[in-house]
Protein backbone atom coordinates (compact mmCIF):
# COMPACT_ATOMS: atom_id res chain seq x y z
CA UNK A 1 0.00 0.00 0.00
CA UNK A 2 1.05 3.51 -0.42
CA UNK A 3 3.00 4.67 2.46
CA UNK A 4 1.92 8.22 2.48
CA UNK A 5 -1.94 7.08 2.84
CA UNK A 6 -0.44 4.30 5.54
CA UNK A 7 1.13 7.92 7.26
CA UNK A 8 -2.24 9.55 7.09
CA UNK A 9 -4.37 6.31 8.26
CA UNK A 10 -2.04 6.44 11.16
CA UNK A 11 -2.28 10.01 12.24
CA UNK A 12 -5.95 9.39 12.10
CA UNK A 13 -5.63 6.91 14.55
CA UNK A 14 -3.55 8.60 16.49
CA UNK A 15 -5.17 11.83 16.66
CA UNK A 16 -8.95 9.89 17.23
CA UNK A 17 -6.85 7.85 20.04
CA UNK A 18 -6.16 11.38 21.80
CA UNK A 19 -9.96 12.39 21.28
CA UNK A 20 -11.80 9.20 22.97
CA UNK A 21 -8.67 9.12 25.48
CA UNK A 22 -7.45 5.66 23.90
CA UNK A 23 -3.89 5.01 24.54
CA UNK A 24 -4.12 1.74 22.27
CA UNK A 25 -5.20 3.37 19.54
CA UNK A 26 -3.31 6.46 19.81
CA UNK A 27 -0.02 4.13 19.77
CA UNK A 28 -1.31 2.00 16.96
CA UNK A 29 -1.65 5.18 15.09
CA UNK A 30 2.03 6.20 16.03
CA UNK A 31 3.75 2.75 14.94
CA UNK A 32 1.74 3.04 11.34
CA UNK A 33 3.10 6.28 10.93
CA UNK A 34 6.71 4.51 12.01
CA UNK A 35 6.60 1.79 9.72
CA UNK A 36 4.96 4.14 7.08
CA UNK A 37 8.50 6.37 7.22
CA UNK A 38 10.58 2.72 7.47
CA UNK A 39 9.24 2.01 4.30
CA UNK A 40 10.11 5.44 2.98
CA UNK A 41 13.19 5.78 4.33
CA UNK A 42 14.01 1.70 2.76
CA UNK A 43 12.58 2.72 -0.97
CA UNK A 44 14.56 6.07 -0.88
CA UNK A 45 17.60 4.02 0.12
CA UNK A 46 17.07 1.38 -2.41
CA UNK A 47 16.55 4.27 -5.16
CA UNK A 48 19.94 5.97 -3.84
CA UNK A 49 21.78 2.96 -4.60
CA UNK A 50 20.36 1.92 -7.98
CA UNK A 51 21.40 5.47 -9.10
CA UNK A 52 25.00 4.41 -8.07
CA UNK A 53 24.92 1.40 -9.26
CA UNK A 54 23.48 3.10 -12.98
CA UNK A 55 26.48 5.70 -12.45
CA UNK A 56 28.96 3.41 -11.85
CA UNK A 57 27.91 1.16 -15.15
CA UNK A 58 28.12 4.36 -17.10
CA UNK A 59 31.70 5.23 -16.02
CA UNK A 60 32.81 1.55 -16.32
CA UNK A 61 31.61 2.09 -20.25
CA UNK A 62 32.71 5.40 -21.14
CA UNK A 63 36.21 4.13 -19.77
CA UNK A 64 36.00 1.14 -21.74
CA UNK A 65 35.04 2.90 -24.70
CA UNK A 66 38.65 5.10 -24.09
CA UNK A 67 40.08 2.34 -23.51
CA UNK A 68 39.18 1.02 -26.94
CA UNK A 69 40.32 4.26 -28.47
CA UNK A 70 43.75 3.87 -27.37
Amino acid sequence: MNSKFDKLKGKIKEATGKLVDNDELEAKGQQEQDQAKAKEDAKHHAEGKTQEKREEIQRDAIDEDETKEL
